[in-house]
């Protein structure tokens, strides 16, 4: 709390506590509390914060301080700690006694979030010097690459995992619906859905929008690692076109390096050319294009294109579409440090941006189109009357493609009965 407490005070009251005192006083209480919950000061230093004044605004600033920050406020503001570093500096047993115990402590987070197994948990808390010596070295490494450092056969257990999920997924319906079930649910956990849309989107799982939706996503899945494996051979025959005329080592992987990069950071990649095509050939084979329209282009976007399924059934699930977006946009949040742990000040704006939002700008969304449509045509049909025959076609271009498409493509599903 105390981390997130200062952002989310700026976002949610601006600069009330500025001049607030009332808002002022319930602020530096929950911070206290914060503070308290985690063990930074005890009972007796609380009461002289919830006070204010200078000696909470330096407490406060010591936290923005890394490392350092945390030891400083603990020494100032619990008896008991400085009572427990005395004893680490005095007395050797105690010492020793500490080290196992915090041993323990950081090797109960680590098993949790599975970097650890319990056989191997338990050796290290019986050795707590092995164990910090880890903690400094892999342990500073994101979680997979600490246990693939450690146990590379991790990485060829994963790998099996992952493909035979593919293959459950592709060829067993019941597991593609135990899977689906299982999203939902966790999505009512969360909040995303209340009970009476998850009883919903449970009793629809049958209806073929929905079994077209799950088949869709095993080709989904599959195309995920197809880039990964195109720009790691494009690379490696790179890295030797660059040796065979005379490189170094270093320029053949640096070359190899820049072509991995580039297949992560371009817009279409050859997994989105595979899920694009897909999705054409399914509006060929049931020729059928309007159950497609919004799906068909959004598949040939890298990152987006996870998204096209959920966009398309906006209208005819407009519950489960959101719910399906939203969850999808707010996992990936977690990637950002800091800010991407569960239920962040980040994830929190993602989640609105992905599911609030929308639920607000559909009740408009058609009036918007239009509106955005008569906008391009106010601000450039003008301008075509004194344009160059060059910069008249680019015109056109724009406007079609900007401004008219947006009204013409997605209008006539807005209107589509459920």
């Amino acid at each position: 709390m105390p981390t997130a407490a200062p952002f989310w005070t700026f976002t949610h009251h601006g600069l009330r506590p500025t001049f607030d005192r009332g808002l002022q006083k319930d602020v530096i209480a929950g911070l206290v509390e914060g503070y308290l919950a985690d063990d930074l000061i005890d009972e007796a230093f609380a009461e002289k914060l919830r006070k204010g004044g200078l000696r909470f605004a330096l407490f406060h600033l010591l936290g923005a301080v890394p490392v350092l920050g945390k030891m400083i406020r603990q020494r100032w503001g619990s008896k008991a700690f400085r009572k427990h570093v005395f004893g680490i500096l005095t007395k050797p047993a105690y010492f020793k006694l500490a080290l196992k115990a915090r041993a323990a402590h950081d090797l109960i987070g680590w098993h949790r979030a599975g970097r650890t197994a319990e056989a191997r948990t338990r050796k290290l808390a019986e050795k707590p010097g092995r164990f910090f010596l880890e903690r400094f070295s892999f342990g500073m490494l994101p979680i997979g690459l600490h246990r693939l450092c450690l146990r590379p056969i991790i990485a060829w257990k994963s790998i099996v995992a992952f493909f035979k999920f593919i293959y459950d997924f592709a060829v067993d319906e019941a597991f593609r619906e135990k899977w689906f079930l299982n999203q939902v649910a966790e999505g009512e956990e969360d909040g995303m859905l209340t009970k009476e849309e998850h009883d919903h989107i449970v009793s629809i799982i049958k209806e073929p929008f929905i079994v077209k939706y799950l088949k869709s996503m095993a080709v989904h899945f599959a195309t995920i690692p197809v880039t990964q494996i195109v720009s790691i051979i494009t690379g490696g025959f790179v890295a030797a076109y660059v040796l065979g005329k005379g490189g170094s080592m270093a320029d053949a992987s640096l070359a190899f390096a820049g072509i991995v990069a580039l297949f992560q950071v371009t817009p279409i990649s050859p997994g989105s050319l595979c899920r694009g095509f897909y999705v054409v050939y399914l509006m060929i084979h049931e020729r059928n294009w309007r159950d497609y329209l919004v799906a068909a282009p959004l598949s040939f976007v890298k990152y987006i294109g996870y998204l096209a399924f959920p966009l398309q059934m906006t209208t005819t699930y407009p519950h489960l579409a959101r719910f399906l977006v939203s969850r999808r946009a707010t996992s990936l949040v977690h990637i950002i440090p800091v800010f991407g742990e569960h239920g962040a000040l980040l994830e929190h704006w993602v989640f609105d941006l992905f599911f609030n939002v929308p639920q607000i700008m559909g009740r408009h969304i058609k009036g918007l189109l239009t509106a955005w449509m008569l906008l391009g045509m106010v601000v450039i049909l003008p301008a075509l009357f004194v344009a160059s025959t060059k910069g008249w076609v680019g015109l056109m271009i724009a406007l079609v493609a900007v401004f008219i498409c947006p009204r013409m493509v997605f209008y006539p599903i807005l209107c589509r009965n459920k």
